[in-house]
């Protein structure tokens, strides 16, 4: 009898392709094309007029919702600025004392005594976006606000996903321990977590409250699931879904740590930067190490490597001569032709239905070149 085993692709090293960075709202792009980055240096920055962020001081502070507005060191109304002390608890018997910062800043808006939950409105404030990565600037679209980033990265691929594309620190929590509302604090603020085998309903909610960036976990419950994603396991193509954080789940449904594969690579990018796109089902970890330039410049894409394309680091170098891909409404022409099936896609979605000379009727797959 003959045996078979899941062959797909989980983790790809070392592979070139592009990386996109966003301005969070309008502003100004200050690299230009063919410029060489690093990961410290800013591409552009914008203003933040508006927003606001829920922090659930009850959890926090471990007390009641309705005795949360005692240990508040300031009132309603006033302002407060990042790490400036929002509220305090001092330590008893059976617990320490608890701290906690403001995670930027704000105006103490309102305070719910139901949930023990803080809405802190956001200040006008200039949000600087940096490179995140060593690479080339191979095209911008002032339209999208996006630059798009030639540079070596390792790929990890898993089935399940949920949430736009957001960049954070890596951060360890667990490989195969539960998740819960207790794990989630201040302190994972802008990070992309590795949060075990199974993440609970409160932990995503506490998430989005504490501003994490991304989830890493083994498992979720299908019930979850379907709340992030619309009621729906599989998306139509064109479609995405974002609950305030970025998901991806490694494994499938039910309490499952972490496949050991993308473990050990998790463990070597811990600390560096990432960027995490749900609803690609892709974390993209650039390369740290600055000698990947020299790679960066002997390599060119090709006008049909789009995003989450790539080529390994063996391909054959060539040289830059036709003007890169950007996504669907791009300046530089959304829609990349394929001369191997007569099928035609963006960089944001699967290719559309090939005509009916096509060779095959099988329909292009995400992330993976004509077969």
């Amino acid at each position: 009898m003959d045996l078979f085993a899941n062959q797909k692709i989980r983790v790809r090293e070392n592979v070139f392709t592009y990386i996109y960075r966003n301005l969070p709202s309008q502003g100004e792009i200050f690299v230009q094309i063919g410029q060489e980055v690093s990961p410290e240096e800013i591409l552009g920055t914008s203003q933040i007029l508006a927003g606001y962020r829920k922090i659930n001081l009850a959890t926090s502070l471990e007390v009641s919702p309705k005795d949360v507005g005692m240990y508040l060191k300031k009132g309603l109304t006033q302002r407060i600025y990042k790490d400036e002390l929002l509220a305090f608890k001092p330590g008893g018997l059976f617990s320490g004392k608890k701290i906690i910062t403001a995670p930027t800043d704000g105006i103490l808006d309102s305070l719910d005594s139901k949930t023990g939950e803080l809405r802190l409105k956001f200040l006008p404030h200039q949000v600087n976006v940096p490179a995140g990565c060593f690479g080339i600037v191979d095209f911008i679209d002032k339209a999208r606000l996006e630059v798009g980033i030639r540079t070596q990265a390792t790929q990890v691929f898993v089935p399940l996903g949920s949430g736009r594309a957001r960049a954070g620190v890596l951060k360890i929590i667990s490989r195969n321990n539960l998740m819960n509302l207790s794990n989630i604090s201040l302190a994972l603020t802008d990070h992309i977590i590795v949060a075990g085998s199974l993440i609970y309903k409160d932990a995503l909610q506490a998430s989005v409250s504490v501003g994490v960036s991304g989830i890493i976990v083994g498992g979720i419950n299908a019930k979850d699931y379907k709340g992030m994603s619309g009621g729906r396991v599989v998306l139509p193509p064109k479609m995405g879904s974002d609950i305030g954080v970025s998901v991806l789940i490694s494994e499938g449904f039910g309490s499952l740590p972490i496949g050991t594969d993308i473990f050990d690579i998790l463990k070597k990018f811990e600390g560096r930067f990432a960027i995490l796109d749900g609803n690609s089902n892709v974390l993209n970890l650039p390369s740290y190490e600055s000698s990947c330039m020299e790679k960066i410049k002997k390599v060119s894409l090709g006008q049909h490597v789009t995003k989450g394309r790539q080529v390994t680091e063996d391909t054959e170098a060539r040289t830059l001569k036709q003007k890169p891909p950007t996504r669907a409404g791009g300046s530089a022409g959304g829609v990349v032709s394929c001369s191997l099936r007569g099928c035609q896609r963006s960089s944001m979605s699967c290719c559309s239905p090939r005509s009916a000379s096509s060779p095959s009727r099988r329909s292009c797959r995400r992330r993976m070149l004509c077969p």
